[in-house]
């Protein structure tokens, strides 16, 4: 008794030694060492209650073909193997359902041709490699084993980025991969729904989840500037100024020089491309020291304040390029030339395409050929006013506006120009009508004229007609003053006669 307790020890340390060593040879770290080898003695022990319930169902057989036991006894020796079987192959599964391991092997961030981000996740199925039965001791054909290839293989991966609010940024939402085998590797494409440097990469399988903190890595294989701009289109007037932002970054942390230049923007533009919005100094190149990978630019642009309709369109989105070259990089880029998308992105540079709306001004003129005038008591006046439409859009329901002293009536004609086209002019006669009687003296009348451009009023200059009105002279006094005068003229006409005679 004594000598099989001892045997029984020295199996068991035996067995304990090997399953240490095959758990160190499997790349167990140490303090996980101990739970392996559990595991494994949990297996060795099902497998030796199997090969006993084996032995003893063999025992029973023949017991039952000499006559000595019930057909009930030998069914019951038969269910103890099936419950043994079942036993040990549910260790042998809790050994290894947590085999299957997935590691994140890079995430590169990149930009691609139309300016968005994508992510190259690249994932690697490490599972360990397979267990030699043999060093357990499970070398009998009867006992079945699982497949280790199929237990390793994984399956059902799910994978998505997150940003640090645990919001998914990538598109797909989620990655959906069937299967992995052991060793291989996988690469998910995501596009990045928002622009970020660092995300979780969050992975599903085998019914657990794993999350890693990752900062993306961004892929050097072109010293290409990314360019971006928070108010890449825009509306200006003509005759004033648009500012973009423009944010540089690139891939690289080597030096580099880049030229920058704007194409198929109207030559009529003006562009400067500063330091600062709120910079003067105008730049040519831009270049980045050792170890700088970002830049803050900024683009004014200037528009005319009359344009050629046919070759500047007003009122309709103009999309242009802001691009970066490298000085090893082509020619200079043609200014009068129009360049389509797949022209640009083909070069290999840093491209990004904004747009301006150029609107057009509404501008009116309005002129007079006299502002002063005199008329007596009880007269009308008539007055000719010119409309003109000296802006670079189209005026719409023009009215003049008379501010006239009480009791005065003024008429318009037309009293409404429901539109007037650009350079266009049109004539609008007034007629006042003072009171009856009338006061003799001086009138100021302002004449204020009102139009609408793009549904937005239009200043223009206020004009002033200054009308003095003077009381009327009776006609039969003006005769006798006249007669008089006729009078004195024939005396002394007469009177030098006579003395020229004598």
């Amino acid at each position: 008794m004594r000598h099989s307790s001892r045997l029984t020890g020295a199996v068991i340390w035996f067995f304990s030694v090997c399953n240490l060593s095959i758990c160190l040879s499997l790349g167990v770290q140490p303090q996980e060492a101990f739970q392996e080898q559990q595991k494994l003695l949990d297996l060795r022990s099902a497998q030796f209650a199997l090969i006993q319930a084996k032995t003893e169902f063999d025992r029973q057989r023949q017991l039952y073909d000499e006559g000595i036991i019930s057909e009930s006894q030998l069914t019951r020796a038969e269910a103890s193997v099936r419950q043994a079987q079942i036993a040990y192959q549910r260790v042998f599964l809790g050994l290894f359902s947590e085999l299957p391991d997935l590691t994140v092997v890079s995430a590169v961030k990149s930009r691609t041709k139309g300016g968005g981000s994508r992510v190259a996740l690249t994932v690697r199925n490490t599972s360990g490699a397979n267990l030699d039965y043999r060093q357990l001791g499970i070398v009998e054909e009867e006992v079945p084993i699982p497949d280790q290839l199929e237990l390793r293989q994984l399956k059902n991966l799910f994978a998505s980025l997150e940003d640090q609010e645990g919001s998914i940024v990538s598109k797909p939402y989620e990655h959906f991969l069937p299967e992995l085998a052991v060793g291989e590797d996988h690469v998910f494409d995501f596009s990045l729904l928002k622009d970020v440097d660092e995300v979780l990469v969050s992975l599903k399988y085998s019914g657990k989840v794993e999350e890693y903190k990752v900062v993306l890595e961004k892929d050097a294989s072109a010293n290409v500037v990314d360019i971006r701009s928070r108010q890449f289109s825009q509306e200006a007037n003509l005759g004033t100024q648009a500012v973009y932002d423009l944010n540089l970054e690139r891939f690289t942390d080597v030096g580099s020089t880049f030229r920058i230049s704007v194409v198929n923007l109207p030559s009529q533009f003006d562009r400067q491309f500063l330091s600062s919005a709120e910079s003067t100094t105008r730049l040519r190149q831009i270049r980045f020291a050792q170890g700088e990978t970002t830049k803050a630019l900024a683009l004014r642009i200037s528009l005319p304040e009359i344009v050629d309709p046919e070759k500047v369109p007003v009122d309709q989105s103009i999309p242009f390029w802001v691009v970066l070259q490298t000085q090893d990089q082509a020619a200079a880029l043609d200014g009068e030339r129009r360049y389509q998308p797949g022209e640009v992105w083909s070069m290999g540079v840093g491209a990004i395409q904004l747009e301006i709306t150029p609107k057009g001004v509404g501008k009116l003129e309005v002129r007079a050929s006299n502002l002063y005038r005199e008329i007596q008591v009880g007269e009308a006046l008539d007055l000719s006013v010119q409309v003109r439409n000296s802006g670079t859009r189209r005026l719409e329901n023009i009215r003049l506006n008379v501010e006239t002293p009480p009791d005065w009536i003024v008429e318009s004609s037309p009293e409404l120009l429901p539109q007037l086209e650009v350079g266009r002019q049109q004539q609008v006669r007034l007629r006042f009508l003072p009171p009856s009687p009338g006061s003799v003296g001086d009138y100021n009348i302002r004449i204020e004229t009102l139009a609408f451009a793009d549904n937005k009023a239009v200043e223009s200059e206020d004009k002033v007609l200054r009308i003095r009105m003077q009381a009327p002279v009776e006609m039969w006094k003006t005769a006798s003053i006249v007669g008089l005068l006729l009078a004195v003229v024939a005396v002394l006409v007469a009177s030098g006669i006579k003395i020229a005679k004598r």
